[in-house]
């Protein structure tokens, strides 16, 4: 069980940190909501594309059309122009937006029989963080000023965000809470990493 205060100080971390990259925070209203559709639609139908051979070349094409602000915007709530969770609502306890699911996630799994009844859409969660990382794999890594940090870090980082995304996919379709709680925890930190060492100068 991890303690609240770490929770809280993952959350806070992670809730900055996405600022990098998804820009300032904004209204409900997205500020081109036609450039974020596209993407997601890019998006989805890379899902489908996931574990076959040429999805890095399918990866490439979706960073080459798409702002990388758009694509990463796919992790926030349904009024802030994101996927939000589920088909048309979250499942009952689940946040309604990918960033705040998995935090939540991190630190306390749904239980079993949660995981088993939301299946698809906690699965489909997962698959939207993995093929986000596919496609994150083909952006230049934004400047940075922290030190110790390097170009190579963020292919580190970005590598762990598609592992650790992969193996909570897996453990959503075991409905396995321990394995959801610890892959959520993995990606989490992934992200915060990346998002705390790159940024504009």
């Amino acid at each position: 069980m991890i303690p609240r205060s770490y929770r809280l100080a993952c959350g806070v971390l992670l809730a900055a940190a996405l600022v990098v990259l998804t820009g300032p925070a904004r209204s409900a209203e997205d500020d081109d909501p036609k450039a974020t559709k596209k993407a997601g639609e890019a998006v989805n139908k890379l899902i489908g594309q996931l574990d076959a051979r040429d999805v890095s070349d399918q990866a490439k094409a979706i960073a080459k059309a798409n702002e990388i602000e758009r694509v990463m915007r796919q992790f926030k709530t349904r009024k802030d122009g994101g996927m939000g969770v589920g088909e048309a609502r979250p499942p009952v306890g689940v946040k309604d937006g990918i960033e705040l699911a998995l935090m939540d996630f991190a630190g306390k799994s749904p239980n079993a029989g949660t995981l088993k009844a939301n299946q698809a859409d906690l699965m489909k969660m997962a698959q939207v963080s993995r093929a986000v990382a596919e496609i994150n794999a083909h952006y230049t890594p934004p400047k940075t000023k922290m030190k110790g940090v390097q170009p190579s870090d963020y292919k580190k980082w970005n590598d762990e965000m598609r592992s650790s995304s992969k193996e909570l996919e897996d453990a959503i379709k075991a409905a396995n809470p321990a394995k959801v709680e610890e892959a959520s925890k993995k990606l989490t930190a992934s992200c915060i990493s990346c998002h705390s060492g790159f940024r504009d100068p």
